[in-house]
């Protein structure tokens, strides 16, 4: 359970924290698997 939890709180971090730069390269990361599940 502990590590889920620090995966969970490193995710939180990312997304919500103070450098922007972390939520930019999480985004750029992820955003192919999105742009797969809408239709643009």
């Amino acid at each position: 359970m502990k590590a889920a939890r620090r995966i969970f709180e490193v995710l939180i971090e990312t997304l919500m924290g103070k450098k922007a730069e972390k939520r930019f390269d999480y985004i750029q990361a992820n955003a192919k698997f999105v742009a797969e599940e809408i239709d643009v």
